[in-house]
């Protein structure tokens, strides 16, 4: 199967949303790209406790209207998830994300910049 690489236009744009959301005082606990496992296509997952708060849709709304400020050409609505951080989904993509093995654990919790492993990017919020 042919997979997708992630390119640093996205990882870029992904940290210039991550400024976004903080500026707009959208809470982000986790913010990092995941390669799917079914489709091996990237996907920026977001924990947002914002998501127990107004609901999927009311999270949705809002990152849309901060998304339309930027401009950004690698990122949309379509290859965005915004995820409770309670949520079972998002402690699926995490483990995923991290991979076996403390390092990735580690490194998806602690205070580490910008991590790069094989089927993810971490950024440091």
């Amino acid at each position: 199967m042919l997979t997708e690489r992630l390119v640093e236009k996205r990882i870029e744009d992904g940290e210039i949303l991550l400024k976004a959301l903080q500026r707009e005082r959208f809470p982000v606990l986790r913010m990092f790209w995941c390669r799917m496992p079914e489709s091996q296509r990237w996907r920026l997952v977001i924990a947002s406790r914002l998501v127990d708060k107004i609901g999927s849709l009311g999270a949705y709304e809002r990152l849309q209207r901060i998304l339309a400020g930027l401009q950004l050409s690698s990122l949309s609505l379509m290859n965005i998830s915004v995820l409770s951080p309670s949520s079972g989904e998002f402690g699926r993509l995490l483990e995923h994300a991290a991979g076996p093995g403390t390092f990735g654990t580690a490194a998806a919790a602690g205070p580490v910049r910008d991590i790069v492993f094989e089927d993810a990017y971490f950024y440091h919020v």
